[in-house]
């Protein structure tokens, strides 16, 4: 099983609380509204995470591409 951050085990906590709660007849409006924010947040962070490695890759691979025309270069130098 991977890893799963604190925000969806918060998540999945909450969506196990509304079933529950839902079952005995409990109002679960509040605990569906803080659900709701919470996996907005987690969209969020994981669009974040996910430029941020597209960002990192596109570097990387612009930097291997350099290192690569340099090699190449030298190799013609001489």
């Amino acid at each position: 099983m991977g890893y799963l951050c604190p925000k969806e085990g918060q998540k999945n906590i909450l969506k196990s609380e509304i079933k529950q709660d839902n079952n005995i007849g409990v109002n679960i409006e509040r605990k569906q509204n803080m659900l709701i924010e919470l996996e907005e947040k987690i969209k969020t962070v994981q669009e974040q995470v996910q430029e941020k490695l597209t960002e990192q890759l596109d570097n990387d691979e612009n930097k291997h591409e350099e290192d690569n025309n340099e090699t190449s270069e030298d190799e013609n130098n001489q």
